[in-house]
């Protein structure tokens, strides 16, 4: 090789480095068959998926409050790797061969004019009205505190912040946080956080509450439970009549926790308020019937057996 061989292939090297180190800089690191990696932060979404189910894809977006809709026999595998792409753009490579639909709405709470995507459509053509509601994964990340033993749900905490503190400066504050508002609550004037998997929540917390009008957040705390009995078909118990001679008593507020309550005979002006503590901004009801029975009798509706 003379001189001039070398020189030109040392100028190719020069030219050719810069756009391996680029390239290694961009390309996102590689997803393994049957993992899935989905973060939503600030607005921007980063999906990592290899052959994975698009189903289990979205029940990672649903687990962010955002509903999704889609036809039961729409569910191909999909590979896609991205990070820190705009929610639009970001979906729009998940969904790129699929009719669907992104529905954006003004958060109510706010009076800034960013739109959060409320609802992912996806049908095939002319059958939306095959479309079902996909329930995200409701098996919550769970820790421990390890000085008081409480048991919460790892990458979220609960805001309550200070009466008349404008939405768009509690928003400001979230999001600087690294967090994203999963609900608000209206008539309790609570803000759920999720936060990426990554953050301190303890420090998180501790630098939160110096913010004066942060009020006092806290962990999205869990308890045990014993497993729930699922009602079929919709069955409740019977409403069973008023007994004579009851007795009301005025001015002690009961707070029955149960499987809800069914505005019934007798419950009429008694109910004072109530909230489903894992749907908390959607009407309450009671499937089971236990929990109306519950209130007929804490109210003194009806008797005791």
């Amino acid at each position: 090789m003379n001189r001039f061989e070398i020189s030109k292939a040392f100028f190719l090297w020069l030219i050719l480095l810069p756009a391996m180190v680029t390239f290694c800089l961009i390309t996102p690191a590689p997803c393994f068959p049957a993992e899935i990696t989905l973060t939503l932060e600030n607005e921007k979404l980063s999906v990592c998926a290899h052959q994975a189910p698009l189903k289990d894809v979205l029940k990672r977006l649903a687990g962010f409050g955002i509903r999704v809709r889609i036809d039961p026999a729409i569910n191909p595998e999909i590979t896609v790797s991205f990070q820190d792409r705009d929610v639009a753009s970001g979906l729009q490579a998940v969904l790129r061969h699929l009719n669907h639909v992104l529905i954006w709405e003004k958060r109510s709470e706010s009076r800034s004019s960013t739109e959060c995507l409320v609802e992912i459509q996806i049908f095939q053509p002319g059958g939306k009205d095959r479309m079902i509601p996909l329930e995200g994964d409701r098996n919550l990340s769970i820790s421990r505190d390890p000085s008081t033993g409480a048991i919460y749900v790892s990458n979220e905490i609960l805001i309550r912040p200070e009466p008349g503190t404008g939405a768009d400066e509690i928003e400001a504050i979230i999001i600087g946080a690294g967090g994203t508002i999963l609900m608000m609550v209206e008539n309790r004037g609570v803000y759920r956080i999720v936060l990426s998997d990554q953050t301190d929540i303890h420090l998180l917390l501790e630098h939160l509450g110096k913010e004066e009008k942060m009020g006092r957040p806290e962990l999205n705390y869990a308890y045990s439970a014993a497993q729930p009995f699922h009602s079929t078909g919709g069955r409740r118990i019977p409403v069973l009549p008023a007994a004579t001679g009851t007795q009301k008593t005025a001015g002690a507020p009961v707070a029955v926790l149960d499987s809800g309550v069914t505005f019934v005979p007798g419950l009429e002006g008694i109910v004072v308020t109530g909230m489903d503590a894992l749907e908390p901004a959607d009407d309450f009801a009671d499937s089971l019937g236990h929990g109306t029975q519950m209130a007929l009798i804490a109210s003194g509706v009806v008797a005791t057996l």
